[in-house]
């Protein structure tokens, strides 16, 4: 074969190839178009008869939005998480009744929601068992969210449940268990709750130890907070024992865990996890700065067992 005839073979088979490739991408587009001739632009989402949440509130629920596309087919399935939402407010009678879709010029969707929102399952009663009852128990049961005469709404039970954990914890009940419910009767119309209390055994502080110091010694560590132990393990003691660690300024992180049962003197002992700060960057006032192995020397020389202040009057360090 001549070089000119090779140089024509070339260009033949290169055209060809390139028809055969421009062919075949007009296939897939024409493809994809068929593919895609029921899925649009949403233009505009919006809502009627809504009163317990505004449109705005609704749109940010949901996992579509303006200007996606979408299948038209599936456009009912993406405002399901409305009912959902209406259900946690304790409206289990609402419904969509309607979704219009209008289509403009352009063939984009705009999208309205026609809801009913019915009435709302109206607490009746609210019962307490406890399993031991403690001081002031009655007064804890007022604390709670909801309420006799408003609608059973899930997040009113859950806060009511924080509350409930929070105020035995205050009165040194860290094991607390608090199991709710919520009955709506067949109508919808209304509903009872229930709580069912076990406050456990009212405890003390029992053995702290503490995990995760490397750099810095264990027993000026401890120092700050062995005082605690006998102490009421209530939430205010546990706050200033993590806030004195804190106050060290030598972690970067402190978290308490405690067991899962107290001793036979209602002990209940804790786990205290630290993460160290990184000593090369820690400084003393401006412009003092000092190196890793003078630093555990200073801690030593300002923690020793000869600390005439014992409960270590410190310096400010300040992680930078």
């Amino acid at each position: 074969m001549t070089k000119k005839n090779l140089t024509l073979y070339i260009f033949k088979t290169l055209t060809t190839a390139l028809v055969l490739i421009m062919f075949a991408g007009c296939s897939t587009v024409g493809g994809n178009r068929r593919k895609d001739k029921n899925r649009s632009v949403i233009k505009d989402i919006s809502f009627k008869g809504n009163k317990l949440f505004s449109s705005r509130e609704l749109k940010s629920y949901l996992l579509i939005k303006e200007k996606d596309v979408i299948d038209e087919q599936s456009v009912g399935s993406a405002f399901e998480i409305i009912i959902e939402l209406y259900k946690s407010k304790g409206f289990f009678l609402a419904e969509i009744k309607r979704i219009d879709i209008k289509k403009d010029r352009k063939k984009r969707l705009k999208i309205t929601v026609v809801i009913d929102e019915n009435t709302p399952a109206v607490v009746t009663k609210i019962h307490f068992t406890w399993n031991t009852e403690i001081k002031n128990y009655k007064n804890i049961e007022k604390l709670i969210d909801i309420k006799v005469g408003k609608p059973a709404a899930a997040e009113k039970l859950n806060s009511s449940v924080d509350t409930l954990y929070e105020e035995l914890y205050n009165q040194a009940y860290p094991l607390a268990v608090v199991n709710e419910e919520i009955i709506v009767k067949k109508d919808f119309k209304s509903a009872e709750a229930f709580f069912n209390i076990d406050p456990g055994p009212q405890s003390n502080i029992g053995k702290l130890t503490i995990s995760g110091l490397e750099q810095i010694k264990y027993k000026p560590v401890y120092r700050e907070i062995e005082d605690f132990e006998g102490k009421p393990f209530n939430a205010k003691n546990k706050k200033v024992i993590r806030q004195a660690l804190s106050d060290m300024n030598l972690f970067t992180s402190v978290s308490i865990v405690t067991k899962k049962a107290v001793d036979k003197n209602n002990n209940l002992d804790a786990a205290i996890y630290v993460t160290e700060a990184d000593t090369k960057n820690l400084r003393l006032g401006i412009g003092l700065k000092f190196e890793p192995d003078k630093f555990l020397v200073w801690t030593s020389a300002v923690y020793s067992d000869s600390n005439l202040f014992k409960k270590l009057n410190h310096f400010q360090l300040t992680a930078m």
